[in-house]
């Protein structure tokens, strides 16, 4: 993998532990459904505009989701592998309980077949306790897991297990000993091993407006010397990221960002700037109830 896409994937996966907390931000305007279009970026030395569309020669992130009136995504579509017209296919369902809590993910294959599913289930006060993630029959290189979040002591302990398909038992994968602040954001989290030895720490700032601001990354494989990574991101007045500093101890990288916005305040235009000028191009149809 190229380092600028390495980067683009870790930003990606950064920004979702930053919100891990939230499955879906709906804005203002009571979405009903978005369509999302990834277009190569043209570099015009002063300005950027729209090209190729991605998905012609490679894999794009074009996508579709559907919410429901409360703000709750229902659906999800991408493009199909499968498929040489571009042709969009389902790729999960959401469920939810009367309390607006997320119950159950379906997630589909390019056949529509199902490839796994997922059940949440809480305690009484309405907090997550369980996920099992189950994978369909015939499934090579996929495991079942489960996560079981403990909640009598701070920090928050969550046990990740992965089910043995001989014993057809749930073995321990790793611990994650999680903080959070008063508006449940998550601030760190520690990954310990079966043996409780930390291999993984992520810490998380946050601004008044809890947008993550600061995601720093320390890792220990064997006995290597800890490596320490940052993503610092900066915000509009859309609350949108702006910007995003990429920083390890022998490498940084800048990522821009540029929007156009829509009468209620969600982008329908974003340009993804690297540093090198290169970068992605993305527009979005939204629709209302």
């Amino acid at each position: 993998m190229k380092k600028n896409n390495l980067i683009s994937f870790l930003l990606l996966l950064f920004l979702v532990s930053c919100n891990s907390q939230e499955k879906v931000k709906v804005k203002k305007g009571h979405i009903k459904s978005t369509k999302e279009i990834e277009y190569n970026l043209v570099n015009n030395i002063v300005t950027y505009s729209k090209g190729e569309r991605v998905s012609l020669t490679g894999f794009g992130q074009d996508h579709i989701e559907n919410f429901d009136s409360l703000g709750n995504l229902k659906e999800t579509y991408s493009i199909s592998n499968l498929s040489p017209d571009l042709k969009f296919v389902l790729r999960s369902k959401y469920e939810y309980n009367k309390k607006n809590q997320l119950v159950s993910e379906i997630r589909y294959t390019d056949k529509n077949t199902v490839f796994s599913t997922t059940t949440c289930k809480y305690d009484k006060k309405n907090r997550l306790e369980k996920e099992e993630y189950i994978v369909s029959k015939n499934r090579a290189g996929y495991q079942s897991s489960l996560q079981v979040y403990m909640y009598d002591k701070n920090p928050i302990l969550k046990a990740d297990l992965l089910l043995d398909t001989i014993t057809n038992k749930y073995e321990v994968n790793h611990y994650e000993l999680i903080k959070k602040d008063k508006n449940n954001n998550i601030l760190e989290t520690i990954y310990q091993d079966a043996d409780d030895k930390t291999y993984r720490e992520e810490y998380h700032k946050y601004d008044k407006n809890n947008n993550c601001i600061s995601t720093t990354f320390v890792e220990q494989r064997f006995e290597e010397e800890k490596e320490k990574s940052t993503f610092d991101y900066e915000y509009n007045s859309h609350n949108d990221i702006v910007k995003s500093l990429y920083k390890t101890k022998k490498y940084e990288s800048v990522t821009k960002y540029q929007y156009e916005y829509d009468k209620y305040g969600n982008w329908i235009i974003k340009k993804v700037i690297k540093d090198d000028g290169t970068g992605s191009y993305f527009e979005r149809e939204i629709s209302y109830y």
